[in-house]
């Protein structure tokens, strides 16, 4: 996930990757910092998965949530599902619904 802001913060990437036993790797990316990796358990993948199915992210392929009132921001959520690229671009707000998935990892930062 990558969030951009007009309002002096910068750029936010947040990744992550996902091992054969189920375990992640959790590294947060911010303008003028280092880096921060840390382990993510099986069990917080599966949460962040759960509420990832409930947002509308599934059903994604490659969609921009257009917004007329916003500008500057941008949230870009991307991952590959069975083999298969999705790409959701929100201008501003949570309009597919990713801030409950994201939330999850909030506290593995």
């Amino acid at each position: 996930m990558i969030d951009r802001f007009d309002f002096g913060l910068g750029l936010k990437i947040v990744r992550m990757d996902i091992d054969a036993t189920g375990k992640g790797t959790l590294t947060w990316s911010y303008t003028r910092r280092r880096a921060t990796v840390h382990p993510v358990s099986a069990e917080v993948v599966a949460a962040f998965d759960a509420a990832l199915t409930s947002s509308s992210f599934p059903g994604a392929d490659v969609r921009k949530v257009e917004r007329v009132a916003c500008t500057d921001d941008e949230t870009i959520f991307e991952a590959v599902v069975g083999g298969r690229y999705k790409v959701v671009i929100e201008p501003c707000g949570d309009e597919a619904g990713l801030d409950r998935a994201m939330a999850v990892l909030d506290n593995e930062s």
